[in-house]
């Protein structure tokens, strides 16, 4: 029987220049702060997250709460991974402060702000009405280890980077910031011709995984859902890592392309270029760029993906 959730300890950990939060800083900012927390603190780039971190670890929190995008709660897991043991990580409640929320869509509160704080005011009042789980999150060892829970190879890699161009500089946030970047997506997908715009990536699998070639994406995650409900993922295998690559050119791509976004396959799909499967441990071979979490980093040869330990969530 799962124990109650425990919130004698609670931290608060506020990004002010996340998306969400940004357009009402001043109103989120006091409802957080009268939730009366052991420890509320904000951080909006890399120094401040750091210190801020520290800090938060070191007062041995039962409960954080994250009020901030992918890329604050990726900074956080990070920072848990790497420095503290796992026997002393808090029970984290992820709450949508940023643009696309990707990770708390699948791990957090769910809706509006205001839907999210008034879920996350009775969860604090009534912890038996906690819905508690556990998942890890990947461990990506390339040119640096960072930890996160979704890795995008490819297309995806493009289409973050299209984020910060173009369309950041139309000052695009929330749900129309994520539909345009998905057109441009779809665009890529519906194409299956070469364009620096979607250009594939040349990977090799260890152990003969899948054949070496150029695959026009690469997803990799922990997350069961991931933007606009999206569950892309149909491998059967008892593992928590999540594995979904496609050949370029993408074949049968517009008869293909909605059923195998929601997770529906056939036994044709592997033959079309389609691959989808779930393991314990993914390496493989490229020189290309690959974003996790929303960030770019850079793979120079071997890019080796594993689990950490669970991390424990309530929503």
């Amino acid at each position: 029987m799962t124990e109650p959730a425990n919130f004698s300890r609670l931290g608060v950990l506020l990004n002010p220049q996340s998306g969400n939060i940004r357009k009402n800083p001043d109103n989120l900012r006091g409802q957080f702060k009268a939730l009366n927390a052991t420890l509320y603190r904000e951080a909006w780039d890399s120094q401040s997250l750091a210190e801020t971190l520290t800090e938060l670890a070191e007062a041995r929190l039962d409960t954080l709460i994250i009020a901030s995008g992918d890329g604050t709660i990726q900074a956080s897991i990070d920072y848990l991974a790497n420095h503290v043991p796992s026997k002393h990580w808090p029970t984290l409640i992820l709450f949508p402060g940023g643009t696309t929320n990707m990770t708390c869509g699948d791990l957090g509160l769910q809706g509006t702000t205001d839907q999210a704080f008034s879920r996350l005011k009775n969860l604090l009042k009534n912890p038996a009405n906690a819905n508690i789980f556990s998942r890890p999150a990947l461990t990506i060892v390339a040119e640096q280890t960072v930890h996160g829970f979704f890795l995008g190879l490819g297309l995806v890699a493009r289409g973050v980077e299209f984020s910060r161009g173009q369309v950041k500089g139309m000052g695009l946030t929330g749900r129309l910031f994520s539909v345009l970047i998905a057109l441009r997506s779809v665009v890529g997908l519906l194409s299956g011709r070469d364009d620096p715009a979607w250009q594939p990536s040349q990977l090799a699998f260890a152990q003969d995984k899948l054949p070496t070639g150029r695959y026009l994406l690469g997803l990799i995650s922990t997350l069961r859902k991931l933007e606009f409900g999206l569950t892309p993922f149909w491998g059967t295998e008892p593992f928590d890592l999540h594995a979904t690559f496609i050949e370029q050119p993408p074949k049968q791509i517009l008869r293909r392309l909605w059923p195998l976004a929601r997770g529906k396959s056939r036994p044709s799909d592997a033959a079309l270029g389609y691959h989808s499967f779930n393991a314990k441990e993914l390496t493989l071979t490229l020189d290309d760029r690959f974003i996790v979490d929303g960030e770019i980093y850079q793979a120079h040869g071997a890019l080796t993906v594993s689990l950490t330990e669970p991390f424990c969530f309530v929503s």
